[in-house]
């Protein structure tokens, strides 16, 4: 439990992840959704599927005064749940590794631990 009094922002981020090491799971892309919740003096990272209704949770976090900086203008990008359903993987299935590479992030994140680019 984390009061939204303690978060000074939230950063919001795609990881691309891979789940074991079979043929079938190399080739199939799986991209989530991945928080870095900011305190005073810690990080939380909390990375989850990623579904187009969680932008119904970014708003009521902006209507509480929360600050979530969404990196890869993800919600104006798939500003529908059908624009976010038919495009979302294929888009970052294209552009994930230069997007990576700008942001410091995994590719691909293949354990639980947060490693650095």
């Amino acid at each position: 439990f984390v009061p939204y009094s303690a978060i000074k922002w939230i950063d919001l981020f795609v990881v691309r992840r891979r789940w074991g090491t079979g043929i079938l799971t190399m080739m199939i892309p799986w991209f989530d959704f991945d928080l870095i919740i900011h305190l005073e003096h810690d990080e939380i990272e909390i990375e989850f599927p990623a579904f187009f209704e969680f932008r119904d949770v970014i708003e009521n976090w902006k209507e509480n005064g929360l600050y979530v900086m969404d990196h890869l203008d993800l919600f104006k990008r798939f500003p529908d749940e059908k624009a976010f359903k038919e495009n979302f993987s294929a888009y970052f299935e294209k552009n994930y590794h230069d997007i990576a590479q700008q942001y410091g992030l995994e590719d691909p994140r293949i354990s639980f631990k947060k490693t650095q680019w």
